[in-house]
């Protein structure tokens, strides 16, 4: 299948030495302008196409004193001690959904190669649209779940699904940032929750691959995207308090899992909402249970 790059930058030269380089997210970016990865000597760049209610408009993902590097479609930051990261964005439609998620994830398996996932970021156009009676989320899901089946990542080495989180945009690319290294890796589940990679056939023909968090050497925490989920379904669906609630609940349940909390002077977080017009309501709630800061 021919796919047009949406940064062919890097395929014309080789690794680059970029002295200190930094990976992002930029949000915010808008409607009709499409996602899309930018490099320059020191940065690699990933914009996302959903509209930013609040809070810093970029997330510095990994800094290394390293070489930045093109592998199939992936924009890379090597660090050269192990630690790499990486983005890429990809167009996203019709019959195409599954095998552009197939191909973008085995040339990630492929490129990490001995080394562990410790967080993925998807950013999946029109996430709850159908084509052809299927759940755009749920074609993305099929696509994973061939990728890591086919590429025997989970099985060497004993390792597991990666913490992950999938938000819809609105844009047509399907967007994907990770970080991996050799740190040894420790994965959690939610003790109130069914493993999403376990859940039933109700949610699609393949499960969602990814575990609620993971713990990379002694100090990298990576929680995964967490909602108003209680076994495997949704809760409290028209109460916005409710749903505040039941997910800040699940977010301190992980964290104390993982041996940390809210309170860590170095916790950050990035919250997604459906509904525009729900965000007074739920910077209210932030304001009032977690911090003065949104």
């Amino acid at each position: 299948m021919q796919k047009e790059l949406s940064n062919p930058g890097l395929l014309n030269r080789s690794d680059v030495k970029s002295g200190k380089a930094e990976l992002r997210l930029s949000f915010g970016v808008v409607n009709g302008k499409e996602s899309g990865v930018s490099e320059q000597s020191d940065l690699v760049e990933l914009r996302v196409a959903t509209p930013l209610l609040g809070g810093p408009a970029a997330e510095v993902l990994f800094q290394a004193d390293g070489y930045l590097r093109q592998t199939g479609d992936w924009s890379i930051i090597d660090s050269g001690n192990g630690e790499i990261a990486g983005v890429a964005s990809l167009p996203f439609s019709g019959e195409d959904r599954e095998e552009v998620t197939r191909e973008l994830y085995l040339q990630l398996t492929s490129l990490v190669e001995d080394r562990h996932i410790y967080r993925i970021w998807n950013f999946v156009p029109d996430i709850n649209g159908l084509v052809d009676e299927l759940e755009n989320y749920r074609a993305f899901n099929v696509g994973r779940w061939k990728a890591f089946e086919e590429s025997g990542y989970l099985e060497s080495g004993g390792r597991c699904h990666p913490a992950a989180s999938a938000v819809g945009v609105n844009d047509g690319n399907l967007s994907i940032a990770f970080l991996a290294g050799a740190k040894k890796v420790q994965y959690f589940e939610n003790p109130a929750q069914i493993p999403a990679w376990q859940y039933p056939n109700d949610y699609g023909p393949k499960s969602p691959c990814f575990v609620r968090g993971a713990v990379a050497g002694k100090s990298s925490v990576f929680l995964s995207g967490t909602a108003s989920i209680l076994g495997h379904a949704s809760r409290k669906k028209t109460d916005l308090d409710g749903q505040f609630e039941t997910t800040l609940a699940n977010v301190d349940r992980m964290l104390a899992e993982m041996g940390t909390s809210r309170e860590n002077t170095k916790a950050r977080f990035r919250v997604y909402i459906r509904n525009e017009a729900d965000f007074p309501a739920v910077c209210e709630k932030w304001q009032q249970v977690v911090s003065e800061e949104v």
